[in-house]
């Protein structure tokens, strides 16, 4: 079982050393965020003149309310996919040494980047219900995409590090498939805005469910959802986390032997 005082403890060290000297200390983890959408609403609106004409975004300053969730989660998706590659490299002088396990050094590092995604998602979902209004169901649900979606992640951390001790090339691998997982998604653009042919495809990449979802619940919590289309979500996180403990778990099993 995970040590999970130590998974927490790993993680506040993490966030600690990463802040450590900062002129405001961890208050970074709230103005990054703020900052990063003031900038994208400022280069969408004046700039590239975007427009999202669904989800009730047709303004030119709502493009980036609407794109930020999906870059977040991009981007923390690509940041465990990282750090579960380099894992076993950068862990095993630690684990002969001490008496700790690889999976408790991963969690702690999982736990450090999903807290300030957290906080991102909060404050994005402030803002979306000063914009466009709240609702319980609208908070539910984004709470729900985001608990699902950080479960996979953490799932795909440890896939992640069962490929890269298993495939060297791993870590240069996922630059062409976070290049992948980032455009074919409707994170920059809405799925309609494929050829109908090609629409189905899009959700070949797992990404495409959340960032449709945890949309959904920010922008139209009042349009009802059946339970069946949830279910791709549901599965996906299930069967990541299973395959991947049980794999890391043979992993662990193989090095030690």
């Amino acid at each position: 079982m995970p040590n999970f005082g130590l998974i927490s403890l790993l993680a506040r060290n993490d966030l600690r050393a990463r802040y450590r000297g900062a002129v405001i200390g961890k208050l970074w983890l709230v103005v990054t965020p703020l900052v990063t959408l003031v900038l994208y609403s400022m280069v969408f609106s004046t700039i590239f003149k975007a427009r999202w004409e669904f989800l009730g975004a047709s303004v030119y300053m709502n493009y980036a309310i609407v794109l930020f969730p999906g870059l977040m989660m991009h981007q923390l998706m690509m940041e465990l996919l990282q750090k579960g590659a380099m894992a076993y490299d950068a862990y095993s002088p630690i684990t002969t040494k001490l008496n700790i396990s690889v999976r408790d050094l991963i969690l702690g590092a999982v736990l450090a980047s999903l807290i300030p995604f957290w906080i991102t998602i909060v404050l994005w979902y402030v803002i979306a219900c000063v914009l466009f209004g709240a609702s319980m169901q609208g908070l539910a649900m984004v709470l729900a995409v985001t608990l699902a979606f950080s479960a996979f992640c953490t799932a795909l951390t440890l896939l992640s590090t069962v490929f890269g001790a298993l495939l060297k090339d791993w870590v240069q691998l996922l630059a062409m498939i976070g290049m992948g997982l980032l455009f074919i998604s409707p994170i920059l653009y809405p799925v309609d805005h494929l050829p109908e042919r090609f629409q189905k495809f899009i959700y070949l990449n797992p990404l495409s469910h959340f960032v449709d979802f945890i949309r959904h619940g920010a922008f139209q919590p009042d349009v009802p959802i059946s339970m069946l289309s949830l279910l791709p979500i549901v599965l996906m996180t299930v069967v990541a986390l299973g395959v991947s403990m049980w794999l890391e778990r043979v992993l662990t099993r193989f090095t030690n032997d």
